[in-house]
């Protein structure tokens, strides 16, 4: 007799929420790492694992080239993730490209190797224990760490529906075989960039 499981849908916190976290929250480093997380949903070792040249100013919508990533003692890792398709290139919003700028002007990056990490010596557990206190001096529940903003960003495109299936799951680095985003459904835009700019612009505003 064969045996079905149910599988209990993982905890995705509120756009509201969300939205009061990233608007209150006045650390600098706090403000992109959570506007990174909650606008492109990468994974955190995706995130610690970034560096300067992985941000694209230039491109006609601003960029972050996914490369590199952290191991569990969080030592940075060349061009080394999870997957073949987690190498992504993903458009970002112009509030999110001034909050990187601002950023990286601001602080004096630790290097590792001839790369200039964009979060430095900031930690795993670090990352995770930022986001939980955030959420719990504005009193908004929240479970886990920073993963639950990779849902968020997947369910946020989904329920807007302006990106295309093939789009959104290469912004979160799956290939259209994977089955993690089934739940998940979105409307063709055409492949337009100005479209998809002005949809990115708008993502979490």
């Amino acid at each position: 007799k064969k045996t079905h499981y149910f599988i209990q849908p993982k905890w995705v916190p509120k756009k509201k929420d969300v939205l009061k976290i990233l608007e209150v929250e006045n650390d600098l480093q706090n403000k992109v790492l959570f506007r990174i997380a909650a606008e492109c949903g990468p994974r955190l070792n995706e995130i610690l694992g970034l560096t300067y040249c992985n941000i694209n100013f230039s491109s006609e919508i601003p960029l972050i080239k996914f490369r590199h990533s952290v191991d569990k003692w969080n030592s940075f890792r060349e061009n080394v993730l999870k997957t073949g398709s987690s190498r992504r290139d993903v458009p970002i919003s112009d509030e999110l490209a001034i909050l990187l700028k601002n950023w990286m002007q601001q602080q004096t990056p630790k290097k590792a190797g001839q790369y200039k990490l964009l979060f430095g010596s900031l930690t795993k557990k670090s990352a995770k224990g930022r986001i939980k206190r955030a959420a719990k001096k504005l009193g908004i529940y929240w479970e886990g760490g920073l993963s639950p903003l990779r849902k968020f960003r997947y369910s946020l495109v989904k329920e807007q529906g302006k990106l295309t299936d093939i789009e959104a799951r290469q912004h979160q680095g799956w290939t259209m075989e994977s089955k993690t985003p089934q739940r998940y459904y979105h409307k063709n835009l055409g492949n337009n960039p100005k479209k998809t700019k002005t949809y990115i612009n708008k993502l979490l505003n």
